[in-house]
């Protein structure tokens, strides 16, 4: 919005015409598209603040810009999802409730709240009151981009998403600080620095430390064991040149080669029906397959959690011969869930990431989608093996893709 506010300041000050009509354009062309690369919810915004930001212009008799700035934000978003088709879907899958988190009123949320009920009307009643003033675009893009992520802020609602997503609202603040005093702005500066700087690095270190740790070991391995590095790399190098798509794939680490698989890929496809971070090895083998689904869920995903997700999760799973599935997911299955032991587990984890005392009953067994998943394939697969702490499932006898019907949709 800011680039776009500069072309058009420039636009003003010239005698105007096609030319600067084209500028606009292009400015905002390219601030959609820095926006688009940074993150879906990113993109919608910054989108949304780039066509309210021509509004000012259309209401003060100024609607070739405005045209301008529209069809040049548009042109950009239609040409991505043309492109990407997919590039919205973990924005469905959060606005449906996957993967969020719930609302409470730790110190982050809070100044969130209060930075929008301080920043946001404001804007907007000084677009309304002025909108022939220079600077009324600008007040009302960054008025709608700040808005338009909250709900990227309050839907996953950690620290660390609430910090991201309130840049705007948060920079805004300073300015609306330092024109109430001096020691507003400083008082500001002093909460903002306690609460995004310091007190969010708790809630990151408690999530990731662990992450951490296991990346530090295994590069002490790498450096003890660079012969068996080595044969990773060879192994690859050689699946990768062998997948038609080969080319088109590029990464910069060698990860652990999950050779127990070889035998099996050779006798099927294999699918991981659901994973998380720690199984990027395993997504980069089985993406290597010749033969692979064109929808293949990479595990570090959201994976499936939407009803529509696991229904097309379950249809392309039916068309494998093998399945991966971790042994914790297969777990609920064999009897009932110690809620203590569940609660307690809940209790800690959202405790130590939300910074707030977290004390909600479990009242009674959690939904766990993936479980589902799991449940509605093994009425077509049986366990035939393990591999590490993923069981491996195969195709009943008898049943083929096109004989195993899901009827649980």
């Amino acid at each position: 919005v800011v680039l776009l506010d500069a072309a058009a300041w420039r636009a003003r000050t010239e005698a105007g015409g096609i030319g600067a009509a084209v500028r606009l354009g292009l400015a905002a062309a390219v601030a959609a598209f820095a926006c688009l690369t940074v993150s879906p919810e990113m993109g919608i915004a910054g989108s949304a603040a780039i066509i309210a930001y021509s509004v000012p212009l259309w209401a003060t008799n100024r609607r070739g810009y405005a045209l301008a700035i529209c069809a040049g934000c548009l042109a950009v978003n239609g040409v991505m999802l043309l492109n990407v088709p997919e590039y919205l879907l973990s924005v469905v899958a959060f606005a449906s409730g996957g993967s969020n988190f719930p609302i409470y009123p730790n110190l982050h949320n809070l100044a969130l709240v209060g930075m929008a009920i301080y920043v946001l009307p404001r804007l907007l009643a000084a677009v309304y009151h002025e909108p022939s003033d220079r600077r009324s675009g600008l007040a009302m893009g960054l008025a709608v981009g700040g808005g338009m992520m909250l709900p990227a802020a309050l839907g996953r609602c950690d620290p660390g998403h609430v910090f991201i997503n309130t840049t705007v609202l948060a920079t805004l603040m300073f300015g609306a600080a330092w024109a109430i005093g001096r020691r507003a702005w400083v008082a500001w500066g002093g909460l903002y620095s306690l609460l995004f700087i310091v007190i969010v690095q708790y809630s990151y270190w408690s999530h990731y430390y662990g992450n951490y740790v296991v990346a530090s070991h295994m590069r002490q391995f790498y450096e003890a064991n660079p012969a068996v590095v080595g044969a990773w790399k060879q192994k690859w190098d050689q699946m990768r040149q062998a997948n038609p798509h080969g080319a088109d794939l590029h990464w910069s680490s060698v990860l652990p080669f999950p050779e127990e698989l070889e035998s099996l890929a050779e006798q099927g496809e294999i699918v991981l029906v659901t994973g998380n971070e720690w199984n990027l090895f395993l997504a980069r083998f089985l993406v290597l397959q010749k033969i692979r689904s064109p929808d293949y869920f990479h595990a570090y995903s959201q994976g499936a959690v939407t009803p529509a997700q696991m229904n097309q999760k379950v249809r392309e799973s039916l068309a494998a011969r093998f399945l991966l599935i971790p042994a914790g997911v297969l777990a609920p299955l064999q009897g009932d869930i110690d809620l203590k032991a569940y609660e307690r587990g809940i209790h800690d984890f959202l405790s130590h990431l939300l910074l707030f005392p977290v004390r909600s009953p479990v009242r009674r067994a959690p939904y766990l989608p993936d479980t589902v998943i799991a449940e509605r394939l093994l009425e077509f697969f049986e366990p035939v093996g393990q591999y590490q702490n993923y069981v491996v499932l195969k195709r009943k006898p008898g049943v083929t893709p096109e004989t195993a019907v899901d009827t649980t949709q």
